[in-house]
């Protein structure tokens, strides 16, 4: 979606259900039309440097690398791995890519990569200690600071996001501040790591790995800033174990992971630790989809200390639903990303809300009251459509479908 295209073409239609239903905007729904599945068979295998299987390998697979779906897998005797994946017709955008891996196997370092249509081979290495120090602002070591191994790029240049295996790659530092972390690939690549001590800033770094081993990094510790505040419902009950999350008003700041993420508790109470000085916006994460709310933007955190903000309150919002056509064929496009800016994912931080069509192409979205720009990206297939605006009131339910249209010349 980042290509300028020559020809761009829209329809939006619009319906605003206000008690009873009124129709506006360009043009008509096309009927419903059958889309087409394929079932594709995707193969790989796991092999250490010499070629040798490795059988029992974990596999984790993102099948549409949107971090909402996957397939976890185990090698057999010859190390390969196998799953179908339905696959519709109209799916262009995929370009032959069904996934991205992570592989995780005893005696081994971490693997992966993205998977195509036919037989893939994941290379799997000895693994290497990346290890530094934790130093604060004058130098002095700093003791029991938890470092965490983050992601890794092998000699390959695949990236490997560890969160995909579900292990613990973390460690603390020692009384000198050193701190080891096995796993990383000893073939070569790059190891990124980042401190996670709740009470320092969040900061990250990246060591090179050559020969065997990797650089030796230093992480510095200084004291982080919080946010304080609670999560509640209209009438005032506080919502347990929702997550809140905030990230940078305006971009990222040099050095610092500049983002803290934590769950509240029975009193619908939270606190995010380690952040540098700057202004954050914060947001809620409701996964039940049944409550939204509004974001806190551009609240200031000084130097170590707690700074409180006002509740964030969870309403039903409005709701936005349509369908995602081919403009050209009226077929519908399932796996689509509908998604945006509006109160709840403001434009000034890097956060967006988002959805993926289902099969009939269609998406729903529930959103707080206010104005929220949508667009919907189904990759260099298809003309890019542009951000459209819908200005939402409390407990409304609006109508907005995209036709795409097939990319013209560039």
């Amino acid at each position: 979606m980042k290509k300028l295209l020559a020809k761009l073409h829209v329809a939006v239609l619009v319906t605003a259900t206000l008690g009873i239903a009124a129709t506006c905007g360009c043009g008509k729904r096309p009927p419903p039309t059958a889309t087409t599945v394929t079932t594709k068979t995707v193969t790989g295998q796991v092999v250490g440097v010499a070629g040798d299987p490795v059988a029992g390998a974990a596999v984790v697979v993102d099948t549409d690398l949107s971090g909402e779906n996957f397939v976890r897998l185990q090698t057999d005797s010859e190390g390969t791995f196998t799953f179908d994946i339905g696959v519709p017709t109209c799916e262009s955008h995929r370009h032959g890519i069904f996934g991205r891996a992570a592989v995780r196997a005893r005696g081994y370092a971490v693997g992966g990569g993205v998977l195509r249509d036919g037989d893939n081979v994941i290379y799997l290495s000895r693994p290497a200690e990346v290890s530094g120090r934790v130093l604060d602002s004058f130098g002095q070591p700093v003791a029991e600071a938890l470092v965490e191994l983050n992601s890794v790029q092998d000699i390959r240049r695949n990236s490997i996001l560890l969160d995909l295996l579900g292990e613990d790659f973390t460690t603390r530092s020692g009384a000198d501040g050193s701190w080891s972390i096995s796993g990383a690939p000893a073939s070569g690549g790059v190891a990124y790591v980042r401190l996670t001590d709740p009470r320092f800033v969040g900061v990250q770094t990246h060591a090179i790995i050559r020969s065997g081993r990797a650089e030796d990094v230093v992480l510095v510790a200084r004291p982080g800033g919080s946010i304080a505040g609670r999560v509640v419902y209209e009438d005032g009950a506080p919502a347990q174990a929702v997550t809140v999350f905030a990230q940078p008003h305006g971009g990222d700041q040099p050095g610092s992971t500049q983002w803290s993420r934590a769950e509240t508790g029975a009193d619908g109470a939270y606190v995010l630790t380690g952040l540098d000085e700057g202004q954050y916006n914060v947001l809620v994460d409701e996964v039940s989809g049944d409550w939204v709310a509004a974001a806190q933007e551009a609240v200031y955190v000084g130097p170590p200390g707690e700074t409180s903000v006002s509740d964030l309150v969870l309403t039903p919002g409005a709701v936005v639903q349509g369908q995602v056509i081919d403009g050209q064929t009226g077929v519908p496009l399932p796996g689509v990303r509908v998604g945006g800016h509006g109160p709840s994912r403001p434009l000034s931080s890097a956060a967006i809300f988002g959805v993926h069509t289902d099969s009939a192409g269609r998406y729903t979205l529930r959103l707080p009251p206010g104005e929220s720009g949508l667009s919907a990206g189904a990759g260099d297939a298809f003309a890019e459509p542009g951000v459209q605006t819908v200005n939402l009131q409390a407990g409304e339910t609006c109508t907005l479908d995209f036709r795409l249209w097939p990319a013209g010349p560039q």
